[in-house]
């Protein structure tokens, strides 16, 4: 077997008060190596290869402007992001997407200021990053972990 990736979706945003058409793009496969790019010193970067989702414009005015949002992550995506609402003209206001984990991760594209975004209720920089150190990305669902965590889901599918 060969490796299995994630596709891309389309969907709507709302960035600037503007609805905009984009791409959801997960990072890519990784080649399964632990550490990429050593220097002479033999210090290597981490393998960042997957870990990360693009929120690209399907109408790009210019290169400068193809790129939305960038969303970095601890663990690799391999699932298909999927947009809340889904369907024809609608306008994303969440999207899920599955790590290699198993767990399932939420990004708030609610916020017509592409800044206010986040992953996992947590705020990211210009960049992707987590904003603040002390801060964990948490996943909505984790299989290694026995209980949902709290506010993530509405109670009434709590016991689904």
């Amino acid at each position: 077997m060969g490796y299995s990736y994630p596709e891309a979706i389309i969907t709507n945003v709302i960035v600037d008060n503007e609805i905009v058409p984009v791409a959801v793009l997960p990072g890519g496969v990784s080649s399964g190596k632990p550490t990429t790019d050593c220097n002479s010193a033999g210090v290597c970067a981490p393998d960042v290869t997957g870990k990360a989702v693009f929120v690209v414009r399907l109408n790009p005015s210019s290169k400068d402007d193809l790129l939305v949002r960038e969303f970095q992550f601890d663990t690799r995506i391999s699932g298909t992001p999927s947009a809340f609402p889904a369907g024809f003209n609608s306008i994303a206001r969440v999207i899920y997407v599955g790590d290699e984990n198993g767990a399932l991760h939420r990004i708030d594209v609610s916020d017509p200021n592409m800044d206010n975004w986040k992953i996992d209720g947590v705020s990211v920089t210009t960049t992707g990053k987590v904003a603040k150190a002390s801060q964990k990305l948490i996943p909505i669902f984790d299989p290694n972990n026995t209980k949902v965590l709290q506010g993530s889901i509405p109670k009434s599918y709590e016991k689904i």
